[in-house]
């Protein structure tokens, strides 16, 4: 975080801060869903 911003609950940016690192341990990190969801999706692209 830049200045420490959303470290504080004076900014909204602690919520998209907190959220981000919830998601993550509830679904993982992005690059591992993407490489779970290519092969779903380019299924159905291309029968």
């Amino acid at each position: 975080m830049h200045g420490a911003v959303g470290m504080t609950e004076e900014h909204h940016a602690q919520l998209f801060s907190r959220r981000a690192a919830v998601d993550s341990l509830l679904l993982g990190r992005p690059t591992e869903l993407r490489r779970l969801a290519a092969p779903v999706i380019l299924a159905r692209a291309c029968p």
